[in-house]
């Protein structure tokens, strides 16, 4: 109903419907037969419409994206790769305006928020590590604020392996700042165990 109403608003809200059927489609990514579960008789969950709805225009959609994406650069998007082109140019300030905006203009809240860790690793690896650092901490609040350990940890984990590397503790760090910086350790290591090796624990 809600992507009906959009539709019938016009193209002033074609963005927002955008934005909502990438949403669905990536929920239905993640929960695989969500869309063909049944009650306990039998009967659909999704109505016939709905159910046509889904796989005309929802699940098309998603496919049609994530072969374009797959297109690009070994799974790197095109923004993303002019931006790495613009950066290795010594052109790190465009590089970083060229994602930043990226982020602003995806759409639906995962792709905002691959598109800033996209843009957190490039500060990163451009030496920007202030800059780097504050992309981290926003992203990590964000994905404890949604849960996202839970139903996607491969995602929470590639950002909270880049906020571990940005943010390691010198040796005689204050025991408060060891002692966060363990905690989120700790909790890479149940989400990626691999991840936390890669980085070890604080010295």
């Amino acid at each position: 109903f809600s992507a009906r109403a959009l539709r019938e608003i016009g193209a002033t809200h074609a963005r927002a419907r955008e934005s909502l059927i990438a949403e669905l489609a990536a929920g239905l990514k993640r929960f695989k037969g969500l869309n063909d579960l049944t009650f306990n008789d039998g009967t659909p969950l999704a109505d016939p419409q709905t159910a046509s709805w889904l796989a005309q225009e929802v699940l098309a959609a998603a496919a049609a994206s994530g072969g374009d994406k797959a297109a690009t650069n070994n799974g790197a998007t095109d923004g993303e790769a002019e931006a790495r082109a613009l950066a290795a140019g010594g052109k790190v300030p465009e590089a970083i305006a060229l994602l930043h905006a990226r982020s602003l203009s995806a759409p639906g809240g995962r792709a905002r928020l691959m598109a800033r860790l996209s843009l957190a690793q490039l500060c990163a690896g451009s030496g920007q590590l202030p800059l780097a650092r504050a992309i981290y901490e926003e992203l990590d609040r964000e994905i404890i604020s949604h849960g996202i350990d839970s139903w996607e940890p491969q995602l929470a984990a590639r950002c909270l392996e880049g906020l571990l590397t940005a943010t390691r503790p010198p040796p005689k760090a204050p025991e408060v700042i060891a002692a966060a910086w363990s905690a989120r350790y700790a909790r890479l290591s149940l989400l990626d165990p691999s991840a936390s090796l890669r980085i070890g624990p604080a010295s």
